[in-house]
């Protein structure tokens, strides 16, 4: 079995969150727990739930939502666009995070990172468009390019951390 690298880090925290839950249930010990999680096939599992929901999130229709609350009604105002601009971003580091977590155990990070980003671009364009068959929602334009920003600096963070935790230690 693949241990735990420097590069798996990146969404550890996230993914923790239920570890206290579920190793109650199961009495498992903390390092069970984190090897059972480090399965390629529970890491697949997890990107695919993940971006099932956040695909359901972002076509479902405002005023009638399948998950969560339906939008304020009335114009957007400040408050609005920060909140659901924070879900876009929230949405595309979980799943740029989650699929390069579950590509790695099959693939070098640099090709893992290059599929995950052409599937967020892609999936971002056909969410986009998705929602114009929406009756109450549009595609936008600001969402591409910060579901592209939040994607590629995603990316570039989880790159540059996996590069940092690999360099040579210089002395000072």
């Amino acid at each position: 079995m693949r241990s735990m690298t420097s590069g798996d880090s990146v969404i550890m925290p996230a993914l923790l969150a239920l570890e206290g839950v579920i190793v109650r249930q199961q009495n498992l010990s903390r390092n069970q727990f984190l090897s059972r999680l480090s399965a390629p096939i529970v890491r697949y599992m997890l990107a695919v739930s993940v971006t099932t929901v956040t695909t359901i999130v972002l076509l479902q229709s405002s005023t009638n939502p399948i998950i969560g609350q339906p939008a304020p009604p009335g114009p957007p105002d400040f408050g609005r666009e920060v909140l659901l601009t924070s879900g876009h971003i929230s949405v595309f580091v979980l799943t740029v995070s989650l699929w390069t977590w579950a590509l790695v155990t099959r693939m070098p990070l640099r090709r893992a990172l290059t599929l995950t980003l052409i599937f967020a671009f892609s999936y971002s364009i056909l969410t986009e468009w998705g929602q114009s068959f929406v009756p109450d929602r549009t595609a936008s334009v600001y969402d591409l390019i910060v579901n592209w920003t939040s994607a590629s600096v995603t990316a570039w963070v989880i790159w540059r951390s996996r590069r940092d935790a690999h360099a040579p230690e210089h002395p000072d």
